[in-house]
């Protein structure tokens, strides 16, 4: 009998220093940003948030070569308001958001704002071929494509189930919108470069 009432107890016991602990426990990490010197961008903050695809968490890396060749790193443009477009040039839809995207890019011309596309296109000749036809001057990288799911690895990493879909960055590479409707992201934009 006593056995059981001092095992009663300590279970009672880590409960309360369990629920006591709770509200300190945010208090003692750090949310804050501290300033790191980088050579991309000039002084800029780390961001010391949870990498993730929600909402207030860090937006994974996207370190690859560009449609061009050329060497891109999405944390290289830190500092900048970044669109993530996740996109496909066989996809109606995305077809007519690229014609939005191009009014973005010139409405926030001369802004810290930039675009980074990234294609699920059947080959990445086929995304370089819609590029040029369509003159989108923005970044473009090539996701792949996979024959099952239609999306690429870096869909399985930003946790893409359907296209065209949106994912803006503030400058800290922070996640502070998602979404699949192009009629929100001028105003979504607007607030970030406040």
């Amino acid at each position: 009998m006593f056995n059981v009432y001092v095992l009663r107890m300590k279970r009672i016991l880590v409960f309360l220093l369990v629920c006591l602990s709770i509200p300190f426990a945010n208090s003692c990490s750090s949310s804050t940003d501290y300033p790191v010197n980088t050579t991309n961008t000039g002084n800029t903050w780390a961001n010391t948030k949870p990498v993730g695809t929600n909402i207030g968490e860090q937006a994974p890396e996207i370190s690859m070569n560009d449609i061009n060749g050329s060497s891109f790193k999405l944390s290289a443009k830190r500092g900048n308001i970044m669109l993530l477009d996740f996109w496909a040039s066989w996809c109606p839809p995305c077809k007519t958001s690229s014609v939005t995207l191009k009014n973005l890019k010139n409405t926030f011309a001369g802004k810290a704002f930039d675009i980074v596309s990234v294609s699920f296109d059947y080959s990445k000749e086929d995304c370089k071929q819609y590029v040029s036809d369509n003159n989108m001057s923005w970044n473009h990288v090539y996701g792949g494509y996979d024959m099952s799911s239609g999306f690429g690895p870096l869909s399985q990493t930003y946790k893409i189930t359907g296209i065209p879909q949106f994912v803006l960055l503030d400058k800290y590479g922070t996640i502070i919108y998602k979404g699949s409707n192009d009629r929100d992201l001028q105003s979504e934009i607007e607030k970030a470069l406040k």
